[in-house]
């Protein structure tokens, strides 16, 4: 995926956002995860302040997802508290 997006972003002019935002369109058009309704359900709530979403715990060692988030969408200069 990676390796196509970056050739549509050379022949198109797409940014690093531009990227990001179709990666995430892409996983959630391919993941059933993604594509459950009581996912997309519980972060609409979320987005209005309800908490009635949580991912499953474990850091980047224990989950996959966790991992792939961790990776794509951290602020460039993060660094965590001391």
């Amino acid at each position: 995926l990676a390796e196509n997006i970056s050739r549509l972003a050379t022949l198109v002019g797409l940014s690093d956002t531009d990227c990001r935002v179709l990666e995430l369109a892409v996983f959630l058009h391919t993941e059933r995860m993604l594509d459950d309704a009581g996912t997309i359900k519980a972060a609409r709530e979320f987005s209005q302040g309800i908490a009635s979403f949580y991912w499953v715990g474990g850091g980047v060692i224990q989950n996959p997802d966790f991992a792939w988030m961790w990776d794509k969408y951290r602020f460039r200069d993060w660094t965590p508290l001391p």
